[in-house]
C-alpha cells in the first residue's frame, strides 16, 4: 500500500472511530510500526489528524492528549508538590515501592524520609533527585520515550511481571467513573495494569483537573487503588478510596 493509500485510510479510520492505536494500524494497514508512526507524525504536520501517545485521533476530539513534560511538570506544580509530601508519608522503613514517570509523582523523592527503602522506577527524571538522596534505586530497562523521559516497551514490562513491591505511586491522564483509571499509550497502560497487579498497596496520584476526564486505554478501576488529591467531585467520593489534602487552598485553577 503506498503512502497516499495509508493516509487516505487512516483518516477514514480516524473519522469513525475518533481514535486509533498504532498497533491497529500495523495491523489493518499491513505495515511497519515504524512506517506507521512516520505517517502519523507527517499527517499531524499537515493537520490532518492529532497524535497522542501509542496513536493517533480526530483534530475534533476532545480527550486529554498527551504532551511534553516540560510543560506538564510546571502546571499546577503547587498542588503536584503537596500531593507527593502527603503520599511521602505512606512510604514506611523498608519499603519497596515503585514510582511511576508522571509529572504529579515527579517531586515524590523530595518528601520522603523513610530510612533503607528501595525505589524502583521507569522514569529517567527521577534518578538525579534519587542519587542526591543517596536512595536505593533500580531503573528498569527498556526504550526510552523521549517525550516523557520515560521508559517503557516490552522488556520493561517482563521485569515488571517478575517483582513485588510494598506500594506503588502511579501517575494517570484521566479517572473516570465508568472507564476507571485511563492513559493513552497502550504500553504505558500495560505496564500501570500490571503495577496494581504486583503491588501490595496502589496509590494513583492526581489533582483535580484529572477527574472526569477519559482517555484511550483503562489500567484499572477505582477500586483497584487509592487516590491521593487535592479534591474531587462528592460523586467520586462514593465511588473510590480518595485521601485529600488537608488545605483546601492548595486547589489552583
Amino acid at each position: 500500500m503506498n503512502i497516499v493509500d495509508r493516509w487516505n485510510r487512516i483518516c477514514a479510520l480516524v473519522a469513525e472511530r475518533d481514535y486509533v492505536t498504532v498497533d491497529e494500524l500495523v495491523e489493518l494497514l499491513d505495515s511497519s510500526p515504524a512506517t506507521i508512526r512516520r505517517d502519523l507524525n507527517s499527517m499531524e504536520d499537515e493537520g490532518l489528524i492529532e497524535r497522542f501517545r501509542g496513536g493517533a485521533k480526530s483534530i475534533q476530539k476532545s480527550y486529554v492528549s498527551a504532551f511534553s513534560m516540560d510543560k506538564r511538570l510546571n502546571e499546577r506544580q503547587d498542588v503536584k508538590m503537596s500531593i507527593c509530601r502527603k503520599a511521602a508519608a505512606l512510604v514506611e522503613d523498608g519499603d519497596y515501592i515503585y514510582i511511576d514517570a508522571s509529572s504529579t509523582t515527579y517531586f515524590l523523592a523530595d518528601y520522603i524520609t523513610a530510612n533503607n527503602i528501595v525505589v524502583i522506577t521507569n522514569s529517567v527524571l527521577l534518578l538525579p533527585k534519587l542519587l542526591k538522596k543517596k536512595i536505593n534505586t533500580y531503573i528498569l530497562g527498556g526504550s526510552i520515550e523521549f517525550e516523557s523521559g520515560s521508559i517503557i516497551g516490552e522488556e520493561t514490562l517482563e521485569k515488571i511481571k517478575s517483582m513485588n513491591f510494598d506500594k506503588a505511586f502511579i501517575g494517570t491522564y484521566g479517572i473516570d467513573l465508568e472507564r476507571g483509571f485511563t492513559t493513552y499509550g497502550t504500553e504505558e497502560g500495560e505496564l500501570k495494569r500490571n503495577l496494581i497487579t504486583q503491588s501490595k498497596q496502589v496509590y494513583v496520584m492526581a489533582d483535580h483537573k484529572k477527574f472526569g476526564v477519559s482517555a484511550f486505554f483503562t489500567f484499572g478501576k477505582l477500586e483497584a487503588a487509592t487516590i491521593i488529591t487535592d479534591s474531587c467531585d462528592r460523586e467520586f467520593l462514593h465511588k473510590g478510596n480518595i485521601l485529600q489534602l488537608e488545605d483546601d487552598k492548595l486547589r489552583a485553577d
